[in-house]
């Protein structure tokens, strides 16, 4: 989820039904703020997994119905009774980002594409009701394409250790 004010995600919610730009918002503030803990800053990989933690424990009040950080997100979980476990994938794709720099084949690629996109996809599915089992597969069929190929590669690469920056 490359980042930053030029994401094409803010514009693109305008074209939603007007009741459900809040849900879209509450999810897409919570994954743009869990992807900016793990790739901007400078704090140290053990820092930035403990701010992760804390985005779990986030998730564990919601579950519960308990008070949140994140009170459009819990209010976007209640009332379309969205899933929790694509938010968990998506932290645990996070996390792998704070130590994975290569993989191996193309199958561990697609399995953290699996955590990554894929949630995304399923909760937008859940939002506007569509469960089929058609289209989840559709769905986890199209996401890992549409990351991978708008995925900024060298811009990732800089960031890996031991990499210069670019010019």
């Amino acid at each position: 989820m490359a980042g930053g004010p030029t994401e094409t995600i803010p514009v693109a919610s305008l074209r939603l039904l007007r009741r459900l730009r809040p849900a879209v918002k509450g999810l897409y503030r919570f994954a743009r703020h869990a992807d900016d803990l793990t790739d901007e800053g400078s704090a140290p990989p053990a820092q930035r997994a403990l701010a992760l933690r804390a985005l779990h424990a986030q998730l564990d009040a919601i579950e519960r119905a308990a008070p949140s950080a994140w009170p459009d997100l819990a209010a976007a979980v209640r009332t379309y009774r969205l899933p929790l476990l694509p938010l968990r994938d998506l932290l645990s794709a996070f996390e792998q980002d704070l130590h994975m720099t290569r993989y191996a084949n193309y199958a561990s690629l697609l399995d953290y594409c699996r955590r990554s996109a894929n949630p995304i996809g399923r909760l937008l599915r859940a939002l506007f009701g569509c469960p089929q089992p058609a289209l989840v597969a559709w769905s986890d069929a199209i996401c890992p394409g549409l990351q991978l190929i708008r995925q900024d590669i060298a811009l990732d690469y800089c960031r890996w250790p031991g990499v210069p920056a670019a010019r």
